[in-house]
C-alpha cells in the first residue's frame, strides 16, 4: 500500500482552515457580512446576492493582476515560507487573504485554467482535454481558444471598454483578438509563428525584445537536466514578455501563467520525497534532483516579486494553482491505449510501418484523452478523407462496437465502467464521437482481456511513463492582496469557479447573467474582500453583456502537422498527459 507523503500533511490542514491562529479582527467583520448575507432569503455565502445592473457596463474601475502558478499547493508552500523562503509570497500573504482553491477530478489543467479564466464548468466552456482532435483530420492538436466556448475575464473586460494584457496563458494558442496585448503560450520572440501575437506585428513595433536569463542560483539549482533547464528558461521568457507588454500597454486585466512548478513535480518528485514509494522498474532516485522542486518554489517567489514590483499601487494582486502535486498514486499512473483494444478487435487496421491503414479501418481512437476516459470516432466516408463507412451504417458498427467492449471482461469483472454511444442522442452529427469510454480500475491490475472471440494481453493497452513520479492534488492555493482585500485566510477551500467572478467585482465589473456557475460554487469569492468595500460595492449581475461570439474550429481537412504543435505534443507526452 502506497503511504501519504510527508509532503501531504499541511493541506489537511489547510483545507480544513486551521492556521494556528483565530481569526483576525477584520476577518470577525467579514464573518459577519457573510453572516448576514448567508441569512438572506435563497442566498448563500458561497453566492452572495445579486443587484441588477441598471444602465451601462461599467469601464473598469481599477486593474487586477492574476498570476497563475501551475501545480502549486500549500503542501510545498508551507515549510518553504515558514523558513523565510519565500520572501514575496509571504508579503502578499501578510497583508492579504489567503487559503485553499479547491480543484475538481479529472486534475486536467487546460479544462482547470478555462474553468478558472471563464467561472464555467468542463462541459460548458468546451475545453476538456490537452488535445483535441482537427476537423476533417485524422490529427489532434493541443487544446486551445478555438475550443472554448464561454467568455474569459478578458472578454468581459474589452466588452466593459478596457484592455487586457494576457501572457502565456495555459491553452493559448492561437492568440485571441482582444481589447490589448494577447501573447500565446509558447512564444519565443526570436522563432515566432503565425498566430502566437495579437495584434499582429506587435511584436515588432517599439525597441527589440531582449531576454534574460534566470538568477545564476536557479540556473544551478533547477536546470540540471536539458528539459528542466528549458522549462526555466520558458517560465523566465513569459515574465521578460510581461515586463515588455505592460511597459507598453496601460491594461485594465494583466494575466500571466508558469509551468515550471507542475513540471518540476512531475519529473523530481521521487527525488525529493524520502517517502515515495517507487513503481516496479522506475529509475532509481538522483540525489541530484533533491532540491529542484523546493528551488522551483523559490524561483517563482522571485518572479512574483518581480511582478508585484511592475503593478500600479492600487491594482489587486491574484496569484492562484489549478491543483496542487503529491506523489504518483496508480490510479494516475497509467494510460490506457484504447487503440489497442479496437485494433485487437479487428476495427483498426495497422500497415508495416504502424502507421493506421485508413483504408482498412472502420474506427478509430487516439490517445488524446487523459488518464481513462477514451473516445471512439468511426471511420465515415462523409466526414473523414479516407473515409471507408457509409452514413447509412454508422449506427449498426456503433451498436456493434458498443456490444464488442461491453463484452470485454479482465480477471475482475468488465474492462470499461462506461460505454456511452453517442448515436442514441438525437444532436449526434457525423464528425462527432460515436462512443465515449471509460475504463474500469480494474484495468491497472489486469493481465489479459477476453470475450468470445478475443483474448489479448493487457500489458500493451497500459501505458506507464517511467520517468514522470509526480500526480496532482485537489488542494491548490490562492492569495489576494490589495487594497480591496481583508487580511487572513479563508474559512473554507475557494473554488475554480470563485476566481473570475471575484476577479470581475474586484475590477469593478457586473457578473455575466449568462454565465450561472454549479450550485453553491462559483459567485463573489466575499470573505476576502474589505467589508467597508464590500458594503460600498455589492456585486451586480447585467442581463445584457455583450462578448464577442465564439467560433470554434473549422475543417481543415489533413493537413500537414506543425512541427512546433508536434514539440508541444511530444512535452505532454514526456510529462505523462498523453
Amino acid at each position: 500500500m502506497r503511504r501519504w507523503s510527508s509532503f501531504e500533511q499541511g493541506d489537511r490542514k489547510r483545507a480544513a482552515g486551521c492556521n494556528g491562529t483565530g481569526p483576525s479582527p477584520r476577518l470577525w467583520l467579514v464573518l459577519l457580512l457573510l453572516l448576514f448575507v448567508a441569512c438572506a432569503p435563497g442566498e448563500s455565502s458561497r453566492q452572495p446576492a445579486y443587484g441588477t445592473l441598471e444602465g451601462a457596463i461599467p469601464a473598469p474601475s481599477a486593474p487586477v493582476w492574476l498570476i497563475g502558478l501551475d501545480g502549486a499547493g500549500w503542501n510545498m508552500l508551507d515549510p518553504l515560507l515558514e523558513a523565510g523562503e519565500l520572501p514575496h509570497l509571504a508579503a502578499l500573504i501578510e497583508r492579504g487573504s489567503s487559503g485553499v482553491l479547491r480543484s475538481e477530478n479529472p486534475t486536467i489543467s487546460p479544462a482547470l485554467w478555462a474553468t478558472i479564466a471563464t467561472g464555467q464548468p468542463r462541459d460548458v466552456h468546451g475545453v476538456v482535454n490537452f488535445t483535441e482532435r482537427v476537423p476533417g483530420s485524422y490529427r489532434t492538436v493541443e487544446s486551445g481558444p478555438l475550443d472554448r466556448r464561454s467568455p474569459a475575464l478578458w472578454d468581459h473586460v474589452g466588452a466593459a471598454g478596457g484592455r487586457s494584457v494576457v501572457v502565456n496563458w495555459f491553452g493559448s494558442f492561437p492568440a485571441e483578438t482582444i481589447e490589448g496585448v494577447y501573447l500565446a503560450r509558447g512564444l519565443d520572440p526570436a522563432a515566432a509563428r503565425p498566430g502566437q501575437v495579437h495584434p499582429e506585428g506587435w511584436l515588432d513595433a517599439g525597441p527589440s525584445f531582449e531576454a534574460s536569463s534566470p538568477p545564476g542560483w536557479a540556473l544551478e539549482a533547477i536546470g540540471r537536466t536539458p528539459f528542466l533547464r528549458e522549462t526555466l528558461h520558458d517560465d523566465q521568457r513569459s515574465l521578460d514578455l510581461l515586463r515588455r507588454a505592460v511597459a507598453r500597454e496601460s491594461a485594465d486585466l494583466v494575466v500571466s501563467y508558469f509551468a515550471g512548478v507542475d513540471i518540476a513535480q512531475h519529473v523530481t518528485w521521487k527525488d525529493m520525497d524520502p517517502d515515495y514509494v517507487p513503481f516496479p522498474d522506475e529509475p532509481p532516485r538522483d540525489p541530484a534532483l533533491a532540491q529542484v522542486i523546493p528551488s522551483y518554489y523559490r524561483y517563482l517567489d522571485h518572479v512574483v516579486g518581480e511582478i508585484v514590483a511592475l503593478a500600479p499601487e492600487d491594482a489587486t494582486i491574484v496569484v492562484v494553482s489549478d491543483h496542487g502535486g503529491g506523489p504518483m498514486r496508480p490510479e494516475e499512473a497509467f494510460h490506457f491505449q484504447l487503440e489497442v483494444v479496437l485494433s485487437e478487435l479487428g476495427y483498426i487496421r495497422k500497415l508495416q510501418s504502424g502507421d493506421f491503414d485508413w483504408t482498412r479501418s472502420t474506427a478509430w481512437a487516439i490517445s488524446e484523452l487523459y488518464r481513462e476516459r477514451k473516445r471512439i470516432w468511426l471511420n465515415l466516408v462523409e466526414t473523414e478523407s479516407q473515409g471507408i463507412v457509409p452514413r447509412e451504417q454508422a449506427a449498426s458498427l456503433a451498436e456493434e462496437i458498443e456490444t464488442r467492449l461491453r463484452g470485454l471482461r479482465v480477471e475482475e469483472g468488465p474492462l470499461f465502467d462506461r460505454i456511452e454511444n453517442h448515436l442514441n442522442g438525437e444532436d449526434w452529427m457525423p464528425g462527432m464521437p460515436a462512443l465515449t469510454v471509460e475504463f474500469a480500475q480494474a484495468a491497472l491490475t489486469a493481465t489479459r482481456v477476453r470475450d468470445g472471440a478475443a483474448s489479448f494481453a493487457m500489458d500493451p493497452v497500459r501505458l506507464r511513463h517511467r520517468d514522470v513520479s509526480g500526480g496532482h492534488r485537489l488542494d491548490g492555493m490562492m492569495v489576494l492582496a490589495g487594497p480591496k482585500i481583508a487580511p487572513g485566510r479563508f474559512t473554507s477551500p475557494a473554488t475554480l469557479y470563485q476566481v473570475a467572478p471575484t476577479v470581475l467585482h474586484l475590477l469593478g465589473l457586473p457578473q455575466d447573467a449568462r454565465l450561472q456557475p454549479p450550485a453553491g460554487q462559483g459567485g463573489v469569492l466575499a470573505e476576502v474582500l474589505s467589508p467597508e468595500w464590500y458594503a460600498e460595492h455589492p456585486p451586480l449581475i447585467a442581463e445584457e453583456y455583450r462578448t464577442l461570439p465564439r467560433l470554434g474550429r473549422v475543417v481543415e481537412g489533413d493537413a500537414e502537422a506543425d512541427p512546433a504543435e508536434d514539440a508541444s505534443l511530444a512535452r505532454l507526452r514526456a510529462l505523462g498527459y498523453l
